[in-house]
């Protein structure tokens, strides 16, 4: 429309005839609000709200003989609206008409259902509409575009050069095509017009204001790639659908696009593909409205922002089979003051940052597919509520494909947090599948690999079940760690790992003032190559306070670990059995022929065996008598082994029933100066119990 929605006071209207020239200089008041300013020689016009400086108000075009006659405006935008209501209403008529039963109506039809089989109809475009069944008229009208499962879709049909096509469910979407030129160098201009057209994102001055203009929509982006250069802006309540249902990535389809032939395209799917240059920016961004009727680009937005009217939301985007391809020259989605916003099966890759949220709360991520050169998803000051179920982040540390080596990332992001002496090496370089600072996030399922770590996390809850990570392995530090979090405000991480394989020079937690636990709820490690799950339990522990010991489930300290048990909770509650065969021996030699039977029972990181040893002959072994063949190391320091007993002997002269365990081994002393003549040459049996703390890595 040519006029904003506002009140003026016709009253107030000032004029100039100096081109250039603006209210609000130094011999000029500002402009009330209501208050119009009209420039002549600039043909344009102010209207004032009280608040903005003149020089940033919109300037509308001035229509000469009816905006600068008083009255003579509100004549015309009325009887404007009145013909924009009879067209609105003239074209829902049409489109009721052409889609009854009967057929008639205003709209053409090329053909008919019946026709389709024998009609070349792929050299049309991705979308045509059949006026009936076997005629013109006889059922209902309906919109069809390509079928990506060849066959499976909704009503699916075959046309003459055999292309599948599909009834479109979704009747509301709009084509992508019907708002501009498609398939050139560059469709910025026609993204951001169909964006903005079919869900419209409207300032407004008032605070309270939520910024929806009440009006919502989604565009259909066809079975094709989509390239773009510059910055692509979202608007509140979008649907952004892509037609195809699967994707075929192969190393010539994310390198090598602009290549291939027509044909070759049609097999990629529906894709956003960014070719332009680069920069510290994202190129898809809800860059939300600020109270100066600004749109923020790359903006990081608090939950205050908003609820303070300094930031007015761009709530409500919806993703739908997204996939985003770039070329590592800037970042990939912006989603600042986004609350509820879904995205399905985004694919997102060549992009050092993948995905930043601010301010975002309550969200779906299903099944995204994030591949970056430094860091995945970054969640920055209040997103809350946010669920990510079956995520798979990939990092680069490693190739991809053979051919493909992404570029070292060097930079950084507005979301870093404060730097001190303990986060330092972690902040800047340090490549990671989640960064979150004062967030709240829930993961279903995970994937992390190929990082420096899995989760770096500052003040922020991170509730993740069914974890899969491998790979984390330091490239921009020494070995990596799988989990860093430091801070305890809004904080208290809970983390389930189902599969750990393949992290042999990473450390499992590196922690500082943070309130976390950690799971292991499977039977064994899981590894490909034979290689360590993880190279120790912590890394480094900073903790002001008992409570910030890690509480632990299921892993262990291993022995590249400079920690001990009294670093850690153990909240073991699982019981595991299993036997042992053990050894009597005298000095290094064992005893000559002897057989021996034992069972194991372990609940966290304690052990209860017993044991049976039958010696028929001794031989000529000599030295100091051993039970030798624990099934697990029994862990250093005076509280690890207790309770350790013979509860029968017959055919030895044991002074004492007492046997120890030896420290930082697999094996039991007997009393203290016992040697091998308290034992006869023939027949000695023994039955013992003992229980102990162990450290071993292999119990799990």
């Amino acid at each position: 429309m040519s006029a904003p929605v506002v009140t003026v006071d016709r009253l107030k209207v000032r004029r100039s005839f100096t081109p250039g020239y603006r209210p609000g200089g130094t011999r000029s008041r500002p402009l009330d609000e209501g208050e119009e300013f009209i420039n002549f020689a600039d043909g344009i016009r102010l209207i004032g709200d009280g608040v903005t400086p003149p020089a940033s108000l919109p300037a509308y075009p001035l229509r000469a003989g009816i905006d600068d006659v008083p009255g003579l405006r509100e004549v015309a935008d009325a009887a404007e609206g009145a013909v924009q209501q009879a067209s609105n209403l003239a074209d829902l008529a049409d489109k009721a008409t052409a889609r009854s039963n009967i057929g008639l109506g205003k709209r053409a039809f090329s053909v008919t259902r019946s026709q389709i089989a024998t009609s070349p109809l792929s050299a049309l475009t991705d979308r045509f509409t059949i006026g009936g069944w076997n005629s013109f008229g006889d059922g209902s009208c309906g919109d069809y575009v390509r079928d990506p499962s060849n066959g499976s879709g909704p009503m699916a049909i075959q046309d003459g050069l055999g292309v599948w096509w599909m009834l479109d469910v979704l009747p509301t979407i709009m084509p992508l095509g019907a708002f501009g030129p498609i398939g050139t160098a560059d469709d910025t201009d026609t993204i951001n017009r169909a964006f903005a057209t079919v869900s419209p994102y409207v300032y407004s001055s008032d605070a309270g204001f939520m910024n929806r203009s009440g009006k919502s929509g989604a565009v259909l982006f066809p079975n094709r790639p989509i390239f773009f250069k510059r910055k692509i802006l979202l608007s509140p309540n979008l649907r952004i659908v892509m037609q195809s249902l699967q994707n075929d990535w192969s190393a010539l389809a994310v390198v090598r696009l602009q290549e291939l032939t027509p044909a070759q395209l049609l097999k990629i799917g529906s894709c956003l593909v960014y070719t332009g240059g680069g920069g510290d920016f994202y190129c898809i961004d809800t860059a939300p409205y600020n109270n100066q009727g600004q749109r923020v680009l790359d903006a990081l937005v608090t939950a205050d922002d908003v609820n303070l009217g300094r930031i007015r939301p761009v709530d409500g985007v919806q993703f739908e089979q997204f996939s985003l391809l770039g070329n590592y020259k800037c970042k990939g989605v912006n989603l600042a003051a986004c609350n509820d916003v879904f995205m399905g099966n985004p694919y997102i890759y060549g992009f050092p940052v993948s995905c930043r949220m601010s301010a975002v709360y309550n969200g779906l991520l299903l099944r995204p597919r994030f591949y970056t050169n430094w860091r995945a998803l970054i969640a920055w000051m209040s997103v809350t509520s946010l669920t990510i179920v079956d995520p798979k982040f990939r990092g680069t540390l490693e190739p991809e494909y053979p051919d493909i080596t992404a570029p070292v990332y060097t930079g950084g992001d507005a979301s870093l947090p404060p730097i001190d002496s303990w986060w330092t090496a972690q902040s800047r370089l340090l490549t990671c599948a989640v960064y979150a600072i004062y967030s709240n996030l829930s993961f279903v399922s995970p994937t992390w690999e190929n990082f420096d770590c899995a989760v770096t996390a500052h003040n922020s809850k991170i509730n993740a079940a069914a974890i899969y990570v491998e790979k984390i392995n330091g490239r921009n530090i020494a070995g990596g760690d799988i989990i860093v979090e430091r801070g305890y405000d809004q904080q208290h991480s809970r983390y389930e790992f189902k599969t750990i394989t393949n992290n042999p020079n990473a450390g499992m937690l590196r922690l500082k003032d943070a309130v976390v636990e950690a799971k292991y709820l499977s039977d064994n490690y899981s590894t490909i190559d034979g290689s360590r799950p993880y190279k120790r339990l912590i890394s480094d522990l900073q903790t002001s306070s008992q409570e910030f010991l890690p509480r632990i489930e299921g892993l262990t300290f291993t022995p590249d670990d400079t920690y001990n048990s009294g670093s850690v909770v153990r909240v073991d509650c699982r019981r595991r059995s299993g036997s042992w065969t053990p050894v009597l021996k005298f000095g290094s030699a064992s005893a000559g022929t002897q057989t021996g039977s034992g069972t194991w029972t372990m609940r966290g990181d304690e052990v209860v065996v017993t044991g049976q040893l039958t010696v028929t002959n001794k031989s000529s072994a000599t030295g100091t008598p051993t039970i030798d063949g624990l099934p697990f190391i029994i862990a250093a320091g005076a509280d690890c082994e207790f309770h350790n007993v013979i509860g029968f002997f017959d055919g030895a002269n044991l002074p004492s029933p007492v046997i120890r365990g030896v420290n930082g081994a697999y094996a039991l002393n007997f009393a203290s100066g016992l040697t091998h003549t308290a034992f006869p040459t023939t027949y000695v049996i023994l039955k013992f119990s003992l229980s102990y703390r162990t450290t071993d890595a292999q119990y799990l």
